[in-house]
């Protein structure tokens, strides 16, 4: 059985593995996670889902992990970008001669993360690169595997119809702000919306696609979905931060996304905004990752 280490807050760890599994075929599979939007995004038979509270408590939390991914059967770990697990907790998998382990590695602020690095003899399978990394960060995976790839993760085409009846009656232009779980940081970017607009002397359409509950512009829409990029192809103009998978979703729709940035403890959203605005379009398609000066 593979699984899935998906620890984490936000969307983003889960939606990530969604579409690896999908790029790489897998279907039998668990994953683990403490976040109960999986059950939005996945079968509940594959997911192994952890309170989230039991973290709290490290040593409980670590020999809880420890016995479910035992009993589980599991043969093969795809870690979804701590090498370690988000708390360190996973030193153990790496003493486990019958586990085969893949590292999914994106960017991390690698100064922050390196203080959970408690293993030392780290060795994986594979490792799977899905954007460049810090030099640090580099030199980790290439003295933890002699096989490492890169790869430009493929998500599902958007399809505008899939917005339904909610677009029928909209004769301005459509403004789209995508942002989950963070209220502030989303009242952030609406605010920063709202002023762009006045500036523009526009007068949109608001659609803002988020899990929390909002004072939304007028006219516009709240709406709580999974699936924001159906919305891309409609949307005159997108708002969103900079995480890893609105980023590369948005990828064909630069001309018309303004990315906020937020700080965040592991996820480096300034570096990704500034990678990705120096990239072109043919760079990007052929998993180029070059340098930024």
């Amino acid at each position: 059985m593979v699984l899935f280490y998906a620890m984490g807050g936000g969307m983003g760890h889960l939606m990530r593995i969604k579409v690896l599994s999908e790029n790489l075929n897998i279907h039998n599979f668990k994953i683990l996670t403490s976040n109960d939007l999986a059950f939005q995004l996945f079968d509940e038979r594959k997911i192994l889902f952890v309170e989230p509270d039991l973290s709290k408590i490290f040593n409980v939390y670590k020999k809880h992990l420890k016995n479910l991914i035992r009993k589980s059967n599991i043969k093969q770990i795809y870690l979804d970008a701590f090498p370690n697990g988000l708390l360190g907790e996973l030193d153990w998998i790496f003493e486990e001669k019958d586990l085969k382990l893949t590292y999914i590695a994106r960017r991390l602020i690698w100064k922050n993360y390196k203080p959970f690095l408690k293993a030392t003899n780290f060795h994986f399978h594979k490792v799977i690169k899905l954007e460049p990394l810090e030099n640090d960060h580099e030199a980790f995976i290439n003295a933890s595997s002699g096989n490492i790839t890169t790869m430009l993760l493929k998500y599902p085409d958007p399809d505008a119809d899939k917005t339904g009846d909610q677009i029928n009656h909209i004769d301005s232009p459509i403004w789209l702000i995508v942002h989950a779980f963070h209220k502030e940081e989303l009242e952030q970017i609406i605010e920063y919306a709202v002023e762009t607009a006045r500036l523009e002397n526009k007068e949109p359409y608001w659609v803002i696609i988020s899990n929390i509950p909002v004072d939304t512009p007028e006219p516009g829409i709240l709406i709580d979905s999974t699936h924001a990029f159906h919305w891309f192809p409609v949307a005159d103009k997108i708002f969103s931060a900079c995480g890893f998978n609105t980023a590369y979703q948005l990828k064909g729709f630069r001309d018309k996304h303004i990315s906020i940035p937020f700080p965040r403890k592991f996820d480096d959203q300034f570096w990704r905004k500034k990678y990705l605005e120096n990239q072109n379009a043919a760079n990007r398609e052929k998993l180029v990752f070059p340098p930024i000066s």
